[in-house]
């Protein structure tokens, strides 16, 4: 087993989930936990054989689904998967009959079927979006313990939202909106941000190379970087991670700090499958 500490700080001051997993190309899979660590416990899934992914799940040949905890443990059980899957977040996704499966922070299934989640049209990491009339939209939010909670009080035109992320969103008038641990929607209007450009679970950058991250409270932040950091050398982009041009591996914690990180006998490079 190998595992190092994302940061002392990780897990004690807020309820954010922070595990996720990254599946290298020889098939060994990572998993960190909500406490900063990342974990090599002898799990392997074959990249090709995944059909889909998100942040805290993927699922191998549309019939084995595997969810990680905010222990960074990693569980695999056979579960009925629809046939067709009409979207996907952080820790839920969505048939096209209306059927939410969700994962919550012990690595739990949770099924609900909703009629009105037929109408869902565009999909974040912690929140999709239901169509309405005259062009309308409604948030439904994910928390962490896999429960959801509609938003009437967030409806606005779909036109009026011009960038979706993973635990945030940006209107026309240059707002981000950021969600918390518990599905809450937090309006940002003190903070002025660029256009949205790369889009992480829990961070994001703008046009003008300043890269955001968002805590478990709902805050968002303009932390500070590693010295080591590019914003414009960000290639892969995951669920609380990014990766770099030359294959240096950047983890985002829930307090919104960033950290550079290294695996003894990994090249980051070398990453098949990302969270999200």
């Amino acid at each position: 087993m190998k595992i190092f500490m994302l940061s002392l700080m990780l897990g004690f001051l807020s309820q954010a989930s922070a595990q996720s997993y990254m599946i290298m190309n020889n098939g060994s899979t990572l998993t960190t936990d909500k406490a900063g660590f990342i974990y090599d416990l002898g799990h392997y899934a074959y990249p090709h054989k995944i059909s889909l992914k998100g942040g805290v799940f993927f699922i191998e040949e549309n019939s084995i689904i595997a969810t990680v905890d905010e222990n960074g443990m990693l569980y695999r059980k056979y579960e009925h998967i629809p046939e067709k899957i009409k979207g996907k977040g952080i820790n839920y996704f969505l048939s096209s009959e209306g059927e939410l499966y969700t994962i919550d922070r012990t690595g739990g299934i949770k099924v609900k079927v909703q009629e009105d989640f037929k109408r869902a049209s565009h999909f974040g990491g912690r929140y999709f979006l239901l169509a309405l009339e005259d062009g309308m939209v409604e948030f439904v939010t994910i928390n962490l313990d896999g429960e959801f909670t509609r938003h009437p009080e967030m409806r606005m035109k779909l036109t009026d939202i011009v960038s979706l992320g993973g635990s945030y969103f940006m209107n026309r008038r240059g707002i981000v909106h950021t969600i918390n641990s518990w599905g809450e929607i937090i309006p940002q209007a003190d903070k002025r941000v660029g256009i949205i450009s790369v889009r992480g679970g829990n961070f994001f950058t703008d046009s003008s190379n300043f890269i955001y991250s968002v805590t478990g409270e709902g805050e968002l932040l303009t932390p500070a970087v590693p010295a080591s950091l590019t914003v414009t050398n960000i290639v892969k982009n995951a669920s609380n991670y990014f990766i770099d041009l030359q294959g240096r591996l950047f983890v985002v914690s829930e307090q919104g700090e960033i950290f550079q990180k290294s695996l003894d006998g990994y090249d980051f490079k070398n990453i098949a499958v990302i969270s999200l």
